[in-house]
């Protein structure tokens, strides 16, 4: 009953998120989408972008946001962020509002500041972008009565490290799921991982396939961009069955999850799995 549960959330998930980040990418383009200061890091840049046809207006802030297990945030109360590693009170970036004309681009500069006693460990705060509506879209919103917060906002980490790195991550289980899309079955892989230490870690996830009685190893599902926050212990996450002309069988299935950026070339985690 609980794995029906986690792939029907998943699902939920994955067709919320598209739909929003379709949304978005037509009235923002954000890089990068994470950013992380180390020791010695004290700035770094963003460059924001207004891919429409539109002059839009853009309004920078902090959000405290805590990592769900099955993906996505929740925004904390005040309460809430007092308690939890924030990096915000650390953090200074200018500006804090900009208008773009159709095709313009705006770099945002980020600034560190560390207390001299910080403890080690991480601490994390969200940077959001809110698309500022323009009279047409605040005439629109009212008449419909449709509200359009959730397509205006998007947030990229914004992470402070102190000390040396400290993370283990585990590759628990892999289990294969099958659905049915306009009479066709089309799969999928469910992957839990476990992560312990002072830090989140960041990078992209492949399953590659050795089908039974054969030498020859494939790739068939990735994810990217994965990050797996300090403030989470276990996740779960989907990932696509990518060939169209195969569906998966007896054999192995070695999945590695891979560093990227500052971890990149290093393996985080691997585990193979016979189904």
């Amino acid at each position: 009953m609980l794995n029906k549960k986690i792939i029907l959330l998943l699902k939920a998930s994955v067709l919320i998120s598209t739909f929003v980040s379709q949304c978005l990418l037509a009235n923002m383009l954000i890089s990068p989408m994470r950013v992380a200061f180390n020791d010695r890091d004290r700035s770094a840049e963003i460059i924001l972008i207004n891919p429409g046809n539109k002059t839009k207006s853009y309004r920078l802030d902090w959000v405290q946001l805590k990592a769900r297990e099955m993906g996505g945030y929740d925004e904390m109360n005040e309460q809430q962020a007092d308690n939890y590693p924030t990096a915000s009170d650390m953090l200074r970036f200018s500006p804090k509002q900009v208008t773009l004309e159709p095709g313009g681009r705006q770099l945002v500069k980020l600034g560190a500041r560390r207390p001299r006693d910080l403890a080690n460990g991480e601490y994390r705060s969200h940077l959001r972008f809110t698309l500022l509506p323009d009279e047409q879209d605040a005439d629109t919103e009212g008449k419909t009565g449709i509200n359009l917060n959730l397509l205006l906002n998007y947030t990229i980490p914004v992470i402070i490290r102190q000390g040396a790195l400290d993370y283990q991550v585990t590759i628990d289980s892999l289990q294969v799921d099958k659905i049915e899309v306009n009479d066709e079955n089309r799969y999928n892989f469910i992957v839990n991982l476990t992560r312990s230490g002072h830090n989140s870690t960041f990078g992209s996830i492949n399953v590659f396939w050795t089908r039974s009685n054969s030498n020859n190893e494939i790739k068939v599902a990735e994810l990217n961009s994965l990050n797996f926050y300090s403030d989470v212990n276990h996740i779960t996450r989907r990932l696509h069955w990518q060939p169209k002309d195969i569906a998966p069988s007896s054999g192995k299935f070695r999945v590695v999850y891979k560093g990227g950026k500052e971890f990149r070339g290093k393996i985080l985690a691997e585990k193979t799995f016979n189904l």
